[in-house]
């Protein structure tokens, strides 16, 4: 997992460092240098452009970003409890009343018996999403 956090890390000073990009250009001094009658034309060209490049692929970029976390986190946490399966894991995190019966056939040949455990984790790490929510993203 130290790997994917490292790879995050990346990923954000990546984003800042294309907004730095855009906040700092000099486009706008263009008209300045070149001197030639429509040049306001390939200025404007030029900013909308860099806005794009900069900007909105550091908007998209971040919001991916956000995605590739949640994955890595359920990743993280489907290892935590990797003995259940899916349907097992939907069940004990998406249902609020288990029986005792359902609870005990949950856990029956599991090292993990704490049902409460397994969901007080995933609502830490994943607020009030729901396991099919994240699960089927």
């Amino acid at each position: 997992m130290q790997e994917l956090n490292e790879i995050i890390k990346e990923l954000r000073s990546i984003s800042k460092r294309l907004e730095k990009l855009n906040s700092e250009s000099a486009i706008s001094q263009l008209p300045d240098t070149y001197d030639f009658d429509d040049i306001q034309v390939y200025t404007v060209k030029a900013e909308n452009l860099l806005l794009a490049l900069t900007h909105e692929t550091a908007s998209q970029l971040a919001f991916s970003i956000i995605d590739f976390e949640l994955l890595v986190k359920f990743i993280e946490f489907r290892s935590f409890f990797y003995e259940f399966n899916q349907e097992e894991l939907q069940l004990i995190i998406d249902s609020d009343h288990l029986n005792t019966a359902q609870k005990r056939n949950l856990t029956q040949n599991k090292k993990e018996k704490d049902i409460a455990k397994i969901r007080t984790t995933w609502f830490k790490m994943f607020k009030n999403k729901s396991f099919k929510q994240l699960s089927e993203a």
